[in-house]
């Protein structure tokens, strides 16, 4: 059994169709279904977080592997050369008990909006 074999749904902070994709990534948690923190991370923001079903398997003291998603300050500020990060995957491929992947539209360049959304959603956090 996988880690995501336990996951129950994906919370989205912010709607995942604006973005053509999201690094993916695993942390150690209390709580099955508490919100995810980035540790006042200033580089990077949480795009959403998955939960956990009510018979997860606990790592001990309360303690769970958690799935989440998430973008950095500078993954959608590249306008000539558009790169793929290797943890990244299309947020249209995303599930609970399912492993994202890249597609190609998760390969596309990210349009003069999605740079703006996602400068937005920085801004906020300051």
């Amino acid at each position: 059994m996988s880690i995501i074999d336990e996951e129950e749904a994906v919370i989205w902070l912010h709607d995942p169709n604006l973005f053509p994709f999201v690094r993916e990534g695993f942390t150690l948690q209390h709580g099955r279904s508490r919100a995810i923190s980035l540790r006042s991370d200033k580089e990077k923001v949480l795009i959403g977080f998955t939960t956990l079903k009510r018979n997860a398997t606990s790592l001990g003291q309360g303690r769970f592997y958690r799935r989440f998603f998430y973008l950095s300050s500078w993954d959608y500020k590249k306008k000539a050369v558009h790169y793929l990060p290797v943890e990244s995957v299309d947020t249209l491929t995303v599930a609970a008990g399912v492993a994202g992947h890249k597609t190609e539209r998760s390969k596309t360049p990210p349009t003069l909006e999605q740079r703006r959304v996602l400068e937005s959603i920085f801004d906020a956090k300051k």
